[in-house]
């Protein structure tokens, strides 16, 4: 669960309690995505990034550069979309997040 105040946080689903937290450094608006199958959480903030997390500890899996995101990112079998307030679609390896194809709108995508 991401906050304004650059930390993200994982819940317990059954009681509510606190697993771990990690730090963006920046207001986080965009809702995560989980991909249960690799126990990675996928989200970006106003950093400037778009971050891979392991869900079962927070441990930083990788960290790119998009821009801010405000949107919600969608898994695409081995990629992850995601568009950044640059008017950047960026697919990404969800593995390694290399870029693997990169489009330029004309104006900033906000969803």
């Amino acid at each position: 669960m991401g906050t304004t105040n650059g930390n993200f946080y994982a819940l317990n689903t059954a009681n509510g309690a606190m697993l771990w937290t990690y730090n963006l450094n920046d207001t986080i608006k965009s809702s995560d995505v989980l991909d249960p199958n690799d126990n990675t959480v996928f989200v970006g903030s106003d950093s400037g990034n778009f971050t891979a997390l392991d869900m079962r500890d927070g441990t930083l899996k990788w960290s790119v550069n998009t821009g801010n995101v405000e949107s919600t990112a969608a898994l695409m079998g081995e990629n992850i979309v995601v568009t950044s307030n640059t008017g950047t679609v960026y697919v990404l390896n969800k593995y390694s997040g290399k870029e693997v194809e990169l489009y330029v709108m004309i104006l900033s995508i906000y969803s």
